[in-house]
């Protein structure tokens, strides 16, 4: 059986050209270490990003502690009270976690309380004190806010062993001398106001009822001492 016959056109063909086509493949990707974001560089931003919330989160209750210290100092100073304890309350809520200071910052509480003649609550703030530091010296606190609060048993009570512990203190001998004047006992009232020199702001409360004594060692009428002030 004889071979199919070649035509003269597929003899002169190139080999090339008689090979099959090969097959076409997909582009390879691009090389991207040269450039973008990695997997590796993604952790550490988040890393990063992570450790600058937890250090937000730290400085803050400090940067509010020290807000509200200052801010209280400067109030005090200025004698705005109100303001005092505003800055105080969030400074008392956990005193413990201050240290001493932290009790520290209950007493002022009291006593700016205490100069906007709100004795419950700063009776409030004085127990809490006495019970988490029972040796704190509280009886000047507690006499000016029983009297206050118009609880003279109460009030005398404290002032009592305020004076047994310290005969000089300016507060206690202004509301002894109050006491003793409503009693007619001038010449105690007389002492005990002498004895509030040493603190300029109750030597300014005894000075009207000073004067008072004054008329009335002379013979003169008694004036209410709010009188006595023009």
């Amino acid at each position: 059986m004889g071979l199919p016959a070649v035509s003269a056109m597929e003899k002169h063909r190139s080999p090339m050209t008689m090979n099959p086509p090969r097959p076409q493949h997909a582009p390879a990707p691009p090389d991207r270490r040269g450039g973008g974001i990695d997997r590796l560089s993604w952790i550490i931003l988040g890393l990063f990003l992570a450790a600058s919330l937890l250090a937000a989160l730290i400085s803050y209750p400090i940067y509010r502690y020290n807000s509200n210290r200052l801010g209280a100092d400067r109030a005090e100073r200025e004698q705005d009270y109100a303001a005092a304890i505003r800055h105080l309350r969030p400074l008392t809520v956990d005193p413990a976690r201050y240290g001493g200071q932290g009790w520290g910052f209950v007493r002022r509480l009291g006593e700016a309380h205490l100069a906007l003649e709100q004795p419950s609550e700063a009776i409030e703030q004085f127990e809490r004190l006495r019970q988490a530091v029972p040796d704190s010296p509280l009886d000047e606190q507690f006499a000016i806010a029983y009297a206050q609060q118009g609880e003279k048993e109460k009030a005398f009570e404290h002032l009592r062993r305020l004076l047994e512990r310290e005969p000089e203190n300016p507060a206690g001998n202004y509301m002894l001398g109050v006491e003793r004047m409503e009693a007619g006992d001038w010449a105690a009232a007389g002492r005990a106001f002498y004895l509030t020199a040493a603190d300029p702001r109750w030597d300014r409360l005894a000075q009207p009822h000073r004067r008072e004594l004054a008329r009335l060692v002379k013979g003169g009428q008694p004036v209410a001492p709010e009188q006595a002030k023009d």
